[in-house]
C-alpha cells in the first residue's frame, strides 16, 4: 500500500492574533483571535492538511511544539489540534504554566530519572519509557497524582548512536514479567520508535516495518498495547504506511 499526500495548496497563512478587535470580513478570514499583537508562523493549510490526512487513515496526530511560542501552539489550538507535545520535561512545565486551554500534553524527549518528580500533574501520555528502572519512580510520582499514567516503550530500531530506546527481547520481557504488576499505576498501552535519520526511505521502512511487527507480536500476550507511535515530519508518511496509530509532527505545520 502506498500512501500519497499531495503538496500543500493555497497560501501559508500568518495569523495575526488580536483581543477582542474587531475585523472586517476580508482579514478575518486570515486570523485567528488569540491574544494582542503577535504573529505566527502557523501553516494553517498544510495543518489542516496533515490532519485530515491523519483523520483519512486512523492516525492520531501529535503536535510537537519545541522551540515555539506560545501564541504559535495556540494559533494550532485555534485551528482545531488538541494533543500537543514536548521533548523535555521543564519546557513542558513551563508550557502548561502559560497555556490557557484544556488540551492533552505528551512528553516525547528522553525521561532522566531525576526529572520524574518534576512531572507535570496534567500530564497524558509518556512516549519515551526507554528502561524498566523508570517504573519505581513513576508509579510513586503516579500514585501521588492519584491517576494512573499511560507509558509507551521506546524500542530502538535506529541504528544511530545516539537513539535511545530498549531492546527488542528487553521489552518482551518486561512484558511478561510478573514485576509489572507491582507497578500499578504505570499503564504501558503501547510501543514508540524513531528510525534512523537517513535519505534512504527503504531503510527506514524497514526499521517501522520491524517496530510493527514486534507491536503485533506484543499485542497477543498484552491486549492493552493499541498505540503504535512512529513518524515525524520527514518520515510519517512512510511510518503511516507501515501502520503507525500515532505520529509525532513538528516542524511540517509551521512556515518558518
Amino acid at each position: 500500500m502506498r500512501l500519497l499526500l499531495s503538496k500543500p495548496v493555497g497560501v501559508t497563512f500568518v495569523l495575526r492574533l488580536q483581543e477582542n478587535n474587531k475585523t472586517t470580513a476580508n482579514n478575518t478570514k486570515n486570523r485567528c483571535i488569540i491574544q494582542q499583537n503577535y504573529w505566527s508562523p502557523v501553516d494553517v493549510s498544510r495543518y489542516l492538511q496533515i490532519r485530515n490526512f491523519c483523520d483519512a487513515h486512523g492516525v492520531t496526530l501529535v503536535a510537537v511544539t519545541k522551540g515555539r511560542t506560545t501564541g504559535d501552539v495556540l494559533a494550532l489550538y485555534e485551528a482545531g489540534q488538541r494533543i500537543f507535545a514536548e521533548n523535555r520535561v521543564q519546557q513542558l512545565v513551563e508550557r502548561l504554566s502559560a497555556f490557557p486551554h484544556a488540551a492533552d500534553w505528551h512528553l516525547i524527549g528522553h525521561l532522566q530519572s531525576n526529572k520524574v518528580r518534576l512531572l507535570p500533574r496534567q500530564l497524558k501520555l509518556i512516549h519515551s519509557v526507554d528502561r524498566e528502572k523508570l517504573f519505581p519512580q513513576l508509579n510513586e510520582w503516579a500514585r501521588q497524582r492519584q491517576q494512573p499514567v499511560e507509558v509507551l516503550l521506546q524500542i530502538r530500531i535506529a541504528r544511530e548512536a545516539t537513539k535511545y530506546g530498549m531492546s527488542e527481547e528487553q521489552a518482551r520481557q518486561l512484558l511478561l514479567s510478573p514485576a509489572l504488576h507491582v507497578y500499578p499505576f504505570c499503564a504501558v498501552v503501547g510501543l514508540m520508535g524513531m528510525a534512523t535519520l537517513t535519505d534512504d526511505s527503504g531503510q527506514v521502512r524497514r526499521e517501522f516495518r520491524r517496530l510493527r511487527q514486534l507491536y503485533e507480536e506484543l499485542r497477543r500476550y498484552a491486549p492493552q498495547i493499541n498505540i503504535l507511535s512512529m513518524g515525524m515530519s520527514s518520515d510519517y508518511l512512510i511510518a503511516v504506511e507501515e501502520g503507525s496509530t500515532m505520529v509525532r509532527i513538528g516542524s511540517a505545520l509551521f512556515a518558518g
